[in-house]
């Protein structure tokens, strides 16, 4: 196994989600991953996606990956329900927006399946 499939199923990562996170084609992600030697464009997408350097070395561990990702995406799903609720000029407090920011990041972080 090359590193970075270890890396997917280290992250618990499918190539269906790496494919939309590197915004390539599904096929151009399995050959990258059957023959990681090649140098493309794609590989390189492929390797910034799951914080790979070129060498092969994880840049952050699997956990703190995992961490940022859930964060990030967190923020992402509240901002959007932030929007939603400016438009109806409702809004969010603070101290919901946090509470519901800890839940979202909690349960993505807890299950791989919905993070990526």
């Amino acid at each position: 196994m090359n590193a970075l499939q270890s890396r997917m199923t280290a992250l618990r990562m499918t190539p269906a989600a790496l494919a939309r996170r590197s915004k390539l084609p599904l096929d151009a992600v399995m050959m990258a991953l059957a023959r990681p030697d090649d140098s493309t464009e794609g590989l390189d997408r492929i390797r910034r996606c799951l914080g790979i350097a070129t060498d092969g070395t994880r840049l952050v561990p699997n956990k703190t990956f995992r961490k940022h990702a859930a964060r990030k995406k967190a923020r992402f799903i509240v901002a959007i329900v932030q929007g939603t609720m400016g438009l109806e000029a409702q809004g969010l407090d603070p101290a919901a927006r946090a509470r519901l920011l800890q839940s979202a990041y909690g349960r993505f972080k807890s299950n791989p399946a919905e993070l990526w």
